[in-house]
């Protein structure tokens, strides 16, 4: 019963602790994609909007409606990993 009740705290804290790593990862305004966790730095937050908002007024995309494709192109051209910029404004 001892070895029980002890591996049940043990789970318990565990999952304790993770949450707090959550939640800390989330005030850090941390993205989790593909099972991993990432901090993007305001400074590129702000470049890879500044890159998208300049392909939308260049090529006349609605903001609200921006091509993938053509997106992914315009964040490749300015050497910003497309998957970690786009999911980060996804969200």
């Amino acid at each position: 019963m001892g070895h029980a009740r002890h591996s049940q705290h043990r789970q318990a804290d565990e999952r304790l602790l993770a949450g707090e790593l959550r939640e800390a990862l989330r005030r850090r305004s941390a993205m989790q994609l593909r099972g991993r966790w990432y901090v993007v730095s305001p400074e590129l937050a702000h470049h890879t909007l500044r890159v998208l908002l300049t392909s939308c007024a260049e090529h006349g995309w609605p903001r609200s409606n921006v091509p993938g494709v053509a997106a992914v192109a315009a964040l490749q051209e300015d050497d910003i990993d497309p998957t970690c910029g786009l999911n980060h404004y996804s969200s």
